[in-house]
């Protein structure tokens, strides 16, 4: 069965709720970062995906009280921790999806 990107998304947010119960911010956290990662990954599914495309995404340009800013170090760590560990947990699941 084919899974969108979005639909493991949701799968992994449901898990980190549930399973895991981790704390409102850190759902919070998750679905805001993966949503523009997923987006950004357009019609990529999740099997053609290699470290370098999460590397680029987390290190884009991005638009920051009116003006153009690269982000921090730590948010680059944060968004790419954040994009590793579903990639981990969609891979154990056998998700390769294409939106």
């Amino acid at each position: 069965m084919n899974f969108t990107n979005d639909q493991v998304v949701e799968a992994f947010i449901q898990h980190v709720e549930t399973t895991q119960q981790r704390a409102k911010e850190t759902v919070r956290t998750y679905r805001y970062v993966l949503s523009h990662y997923i987006e950004y990954l357009g019609d990529r599914g999740l099997d053609a995906v290699r470290p370098h495309h999460v590397e680029d995404w987390a290190a884009r340009v991005r638009l920051v009280s009116g003006a153009y800013r690269k982000p921090s170090a730590s948010t680059m760590r944060r968004e790419i921790v954040v994009c590793r560990v579903f990639h981990q947990w969609a891979n154990e699941r056998d998700y390769g999806a294409s939106s």
